[in-house]
Order: structure tokens, then C-alpha cells, then sequence
């Protein structure tokens, strides 16, 4: 538990995220599992120090954003979750671009050794860019039939002058 600095402050706290249990750095730091969040650790008070075991959280809207650094199991299941979310939450937001980002940088890897994580990101994505196509689209359409309007009033306009001399 953090006690407050003079000022009434807390003092600012590391966190560590792990994609996997880290049983070292949690004996050697005296981790403790959080007494309320599953997947949460605290080291002893005068560290600042917090640990989350990103495959230990809950599967939960709350947890989506930290389980999407997963891997394995974790990252496909949060994958899945994202996918199933409507397009304008901000979950969908934030990590479509940056899943984005990581299928174009190759050499980033994240995906080489998990095949159905990069399909089920792949499938994100698409939905993404469908998405963006169906707007892009529509955007089109609007302004294609603005300026129709415009001009067959513009043309009703000069029909209905009429030349009094």
C-alpha cells in the first residue's frame, strides 16, 4: 500500500508488465498478489513498485487494453474480444492503429511465432479497413450528390432569369 509523501501526495509507482509469470523478479523483489485484482503484485511499500501478469488478468473490458501486450492464448483471446467490440469504442481506437502499425513493421516479430494471432489480428484489421472503405465511401457519395444539388440549382437559377428589355 502506498503512503502519502509530505503534500499529501503518493510517490509516483513503477509498474512492470509481464507477458508471462516472472517467478524470479517476484522472489527476489517480495512480490505479493494483490488483495483484490487477480494478476496484480505489489512489492514492499518503500519500492513503489507494482508487477502485472498480463496472462493472469481477468478477461474483462477493463483488462482488454493490457492483454492486448500479451502473447499466446492471452493476446488471441483479447484479439477475439477486440474484434467483437462495436467500431467507435475507444478500445478499438486506440489498438487498431497501433495493431496496424505492427503488421507493417516486418521486423518487428511480434506475430512470427503465433500464427493465429496474426489471423486473428488480420481479421481486426480487415474489419478496420472495411470500415474505413464503407466511410470513405459514403463521404463520396455525400459530396458527389452536394454538388449535384448545387448545380441543377445553379442551372434552375439561370432558366428561371428572364430578359426584360
Amino acid at each position: 500500500m502506498l503512503h502519502k509523501q509530505e503534500g499529501g501526495r503518493y510517490p509516483p509507482r513503477l509498474w512492470i508488465l509481464s507477458a508471462g509469470r516472472p517467478h524470479r523478479l517476484i522472489q527476489d523483489f517480495g512480490f505479493v498478489p494483490h488483495r483484490e485484482r487477480r494478476g496484480i503484485y505489489e512489492a514492499a511499500a518503500g519500492l513503489h513498485l507494482g508487477l502485472v501478469v498480463v496472462p493472469e488478468l481477468p478477461p474483462s473490458r477493463e483488462t482488454l487494453m493490457l492483454r492486448l501486450m500479451g502473447s499466446g492464448r492471452t493476446l488471441r483471446q483479447a484479439l477475439a474480444e477486440l474484434g467483437q467490440l462495436k467500431a467507435n469504442t475507444l478500445e478499438r481506437r486506440l489498438a487498431v492503429p497501433i495493431l496496424i502499425a505492427v503488421q507493417l513493421d516486418a521486423s518487428c516479430g511480434i506475430f512470427s511465432k503465433d500464427r493465429e494471432a496474426l489471423i486473428d489480428a488480420m481479421k481486426v484489421y480487415q474489419e478496420w479497413e472495411a470500415g474505413v472503405e464503407a466511410r470513405g465511401e459514403a463521404r463520396g457519395e455525400a459530396r458527389g450528390e452536394a454538388r449535384g444539388e448545387a448545380r441543377a440549382g445553379r442551372r434552375a437559377g439561370r432558366r428561371g432569369r428572364s430578359s426584360v428589355c
